[in-house]
Parts: C-alpha cells; structure tokens; sequence
C-alpha cells in the first residue's frame, strides 16, 4: 500500500494517522497500540472485538489486495478516504467513522 500525503489532515488523531498509514503491512506493535484493548472494528458486515481478533483481521487483509488510500477529508469523528487497487471494483470511497478512548487510542472504527 502506498499512502498519498499530498492532501495532509493534521486533525486527524495520531492513532488514525497510524491506522491509515500502516493497516496493509503486517500488523506491528506500533499499529497495534493505536487500538485500546477491548476496540471494537466494523468491516465488511464482520465486527471484531479486541486486539487479538483486530491483530487476525489485519493480517487478513494486509495480503488481499494491494492499493492506495488517499485521505479526501476529515470531520471529527470521520476520515473519508479513496481506495484504489486491484480489489473488485477497483475503486472505493470509505468512511472510517472512529472513536478514541481517553489516551488517544482507536475505542470503535466502522469502515463503510
């Protein structure tokens, strides 16, 4: 995955910048810190509850499918993003609608 840094948004929280710059590789500590223990991932209809399900989940997807994100937006709450790659379709526009306890970590991430 390459992440496109031409639009940057500072305003996005440090534990989502880390998310979206690194959820393709395999998973590393430092990603994972970005989530809090018991943080809940919606993705694809399948929902997993803390790091161990989330660490199975990114490693799922990190070899699926190569391709880039490029941040399109940010409101609190919601970072809007396109994929572009060689999954079905081949072009995606997300939202990952996040919540980030006390510290700063990833609570609960929907990606739509």
């Amino acid at each position: 995955m390459s992440h496109d840094t031409t639009r940057p948004h500072p305003d996005v929280p440090a534990s989502m910048r880390v998310f979206l710059d690194r959820h393709t590789g395999s998973p590393t500590p430092q990603l994972l810190d970005a989530f809090a223990e018991g943080a809940v991932v919606r993705d694809e209809g399948r929902t997993m509850t803390g790091r161990d399900a989330i660490e199975a989940w990114l490693r799922g997807t990190s070899t699926a499918y190569t391709y880039t994100i490029t941040v399109t937006g940010h409101v609190v709450g919601h970072v809007y993003a396109r994929l572009e790659g060689d999954f079905p379709g081949g072009v995606a526009d997300l939202d990952f609608a996040y919540e980030t306890d006390a510290a700063g970590r990833i609570a609960r991430l929907v990606i739509s």
